[in-house]
């Protein structure tokens, strides 16, 4: 494992996530604990858009691990953050390619004109948001 992996982010500057593993794929996990708040929009978009999302060596969203202990991040919270105008500016960065990229069986259904909405849609699913927000 890999404490401190720095990676850059769409900001052209270095982040650095909690751990990664060595593996292929890689594992990249966020460590956050919150004893009084939940992840404040300006953490959520500076750490999981613009770092994690924007990682090249996040493939697949399976890869990817908040661990939250203390006040846990709510879906209608991501899902705020996600449709705020930055938000949406962070997803249209990532392109629709990665977008693609991390729902591959259904990438046909995912074009140009939908892949923000796609995206966030798919957030708003049980199975993929508890996979991510632990």
């Amino acid at each position: 494992w890999i404490t401190e992996l720095s990676v850059k982010n769409s900001d052209d500057n270095y982040a650095f996530i909690d751990l990664a593993s060595n593996g292929d794929p890689q594992k990249f996990i966020e460590y956050k604990w919150l004893t009084t708040n939940t992840v404040s929009k300006e953490d959520f978009i500076r750490e999981f858009l613009k770092r994690d999302l924007y990682n090249p060596d996040l493939r697949r969203l399976s890869q990817l691990e908040w661990r939250i202990k203390g006040n846990k991040l709510a879906k209608a919270k991501v899902q705020e953050y996600l449709k705020s105008a930055e938000g949406m500016e962070e997803i249209r960065k990532l392109g629709v390619n990665k977008v693609r990229g991390f729902f591959q069986g259904e990438a046909n259904q995912i074009t140009r004109a939908n892949y923000v909405s796609y995206f966030i849609n798919k957030l708003d699913q049980d199975d993929i948001f508890n996979s991510i927000f632990k």
